[in-house]
Formats: C-alpha cells, structure tokens, sequence
C-alpha cells in the first residue's frame, strides 16, 4: 500500500472503532423498556380477540368442580360403549404452568411436595399418568380398569418448572 493510504486506512479504523462503540452503548442505554405484561394490556388482547384469565370455563354436564392448592377443575367420569371409562377435566381458569403432567394416585393421603423433589420422590411409584394439560381445553383420559371406583387423588405437575402443583381428592366412579 502506499503511504498515504496506510494513513488514511489507520486513521478510518480509528473513527470507526471510536464511533461504533459510542453508538452500541447510546443504543444500549437509550433503548425502550419492555412493559410488564399487567391489567393495562388486557384492552390489547382483547382487541386482538386472545382469551383473558378473567374468563372461566363453562362446567360440562354432571361435572363436579374440585380446588384446592391454587387450583381448580371440572372433573367427570365418563362410561364408554365397550366398558371403557374416561376421565374428563377441564381446568376453571387458564393454566399458569408449562407442561402440566395429570397423574392419578389412590389412597386417602395426598403426595407432599418437598425442595428439589423429583417427580419420583414426590409422586408414588403407583401412580398413574393420565397425560397432559394446558389452558382452558377439556380433556378426556382413558382410565384403566384397575382405578375404577376407587378414592384417590388427581395429582398436577408441573415439568417445567419441577414442582407438584397441587393434589386434588377425587372418587372415580365405577361402571
């Protein structure tokens, strides 16, 4: 290269070394605050016809409605043609949890919840994982013959965030 060309190849880098970190920090510390999702956005979602915590969920025929821990569902026993039984829930309110695991536990003592449990400290070895759940949306779960008619405990954890949501009394019936 020639000489002044060096120079002036030195001098461009330096401007632009000086200027780009000058404009990476405004950028950082001019840069606009995410709101935090509260009442003030509901408007948004409603206008964007998104559904709101506010809604709850209409009870399906012959449902009884069971809380407790925060939580609250429809649950029905539903007899099949062929013998076969289901159960359906249906959570009150939407859902707050990521990846709602629906377990099925007899017995009349319910599981503890425990720090840094896994979901095989907390929950029995003889419980039954009926499947998954989420928002507002009625789900049906085939029941093995085995835990028909007995007492028990509809059980809900959380995987995402590994933690035993809540453990509701339930009678199944038997057909």
């Amino acid at each position: 290269m020639i000489l002044s060309r060096r120079k002036t190849h030195f001098y461009a880098s330096v401007v632009l070394a000086c200027t780009l970190s000058l404009v990476f920090l405004a950028g950082l510390l001019w840069r606009p605050t995410i709101p935090v999702v509260n009442e003030s956005v509901d408007e948004l979602f409603a206008i964007a016809n998104f559904a709101t915590d506010d809604r709850t969920a209409t009870p399906p025929d012959g449902a009884q409605r069971i809380s407790g821990d925060g939580i609250e569902v429809f649950a029905e026993t539903i007899a099949a043609s062929g013998g076969a039984a289901f159960l359906e829930v249906q959570p009150v309110r939407s859902l707050q949890y990521a990846n709602v695991l629906v377990y099925w536990q007899a017995g009349d003592r319910p599981p503890e919840a425990a720090e840094d449990a896994t979901p095989t400290q907390t929950i029995s070895q003889n419980a039954v994982l009926l499947g998954q759940l989420s928002g507002t949306s009625r789900r049906r779960f085939p029941l093995p013959a085995s835990i028909q008619g007995q007492d028990g405990h509809l059980i809900f954890y959380s995987r995402g965030q590994k933690t035993l949501i809540a453990a509701l009394p339930l009678t199944l019936a038997s057909n």
